[in-house]
């Protein structure tokens, strides 16, 4: 079972609010999903995240948190990802209600081992500032370098980074 997005980011600004030095821009936010996606890739097997990331001129972007945060500009995001959870309550259409999506709180196996691997992304990718992270994303052989290179004039709109591409390259660094 892979999470939202918007789930896994909202962990990352429960752990950011947590420890009051350290603070989360939407570039860092998107680097961080990316990471524990791609660990979660070349560790299981198994997606951590159910939507596709693409490669955009500075690295990899899940678009529906771009969108979520790119108010925030390069500042620190202040509050949760949100989605709209629209129903037919009582028979009236059109009501919704602000939903705040989290990482399941359960026993299970699945559960206790994705929050295990946010945890230790956050520790391993914290310190980094949000450029050094981008960076690390555009290192020759990474998922994105690798889709990018097909494109001399600059990458199209909603090119996908396949799982698969980056599964091998998270499965390499793991050394497997």
């Amino acid at each position: 079972m892979a999470f939202t997005a918007k789930s896994v980011a909202n962990y990352f600004f429960d752990l950011a609010k947590s420890q009051s030095d350290h603070s989360v821009s939407p570039m860092k936010m998107q680097k961080l999903v990316y990471f524990a996606h791609g660990w979660s890739l070349g560790l299981t097997g198994n997606p951590l995240i159910d939507e596709q990331v693409q490669a955009w001129p500075y690295g990899p972007v899940i678009p529906t948190l771009y969108h979520e945060f790119k108010h925030f500009g390069n500042g620190e995001i202040t509050d949760y990802a949100t989605e709209l959870n629209w129903g037919n309550s009582g028979g009236r259409l059109g009501e919704f209600e602000v939903i705040t999506p989290q990482i399941p709180n359960d026993a299970s196996d699945r559960t206790q081992y994705s929050r295990a691997l946010l945890n230790k992304v956050w520790e391993i990718y914290r310190p980094y500032s949000p450029i050094q992270l981008s960076n690390i994303t555009h290192e020759p052989g990474t998922p994105w370098h690798s889709v990018s290179v097909n494109f001399s004039g600059g990458i199209p709109k909603d090119t996908a980074i396949p799982n698969e591409i980056i599964r091998e390259y998270f499965s390499k660094l793991a050394g497997k």
